[in-house]
């Protein structure tokens, strides 16, 4: 029946994205809002994870901005390595920069990334662009 090929692809798709978080080389099939990433492309994903897993946060906002002058498409994950690295280190500027990379690309921000935002405006200290920033996500939340 329908409802049991709905619980398999639900089923496969949760395994898929478990695998995915702990291994990055699936990352070869699918990114993760289901956008190719070909075998060329694989060493700048995992130079730009390694630049974010480091709190590199410059090189990693760099490595960002060059991709998608090169016409990668970046996932969302990627975005959210970068952001983690901004967090860990109080860089507002570079997460406000990152942020505004990733509508621009048209990437839907999920809860995560406005939790990474707001963590990285908690991180810096900044009680007022928190505020301004919660003032925004009540505006217009993520649709999922």
């Amino acid at each position: 029946s329908s409802r049991v090929l709905w619980t398999l692809a639900v089923t496969q798709l949760t395994q898929f994205e478990m695998f995915r978080s702990l291994i990055r080389p699936s990352r070869l099939l699918f990114a993760s809002k289901r956008t190719f990433v070909t075998e060329a492309q694989f060493p700048l994903f995992d130079r730009l994870k390694k630049l974010s897993d480091e709190c590199n946060v410059t090189a990693a906002v760099t490595l960002l901005s060059e991709m998608r002058a090169q016409k990668v498409s970046v996932d969302l994950a990627s975005y959210h390595d970068v952001l983690a690295a901004c967090q860990s280190k109080g860089s507002v500027k570079e997460a406000m920069q990152v942020f505004k990379q990733l509508t621009d690309a048209r990437v839907e921000p999920t809860k995560e990334t406005w939790s990474l935002l707001m963590g990285t405006f908690g991180a810096a200290g900044d009680v007022k662009g928190a505020s301004d920033l919660l003032a925004a996500y009540v505006a217009n939340p993520p649709k999922f």
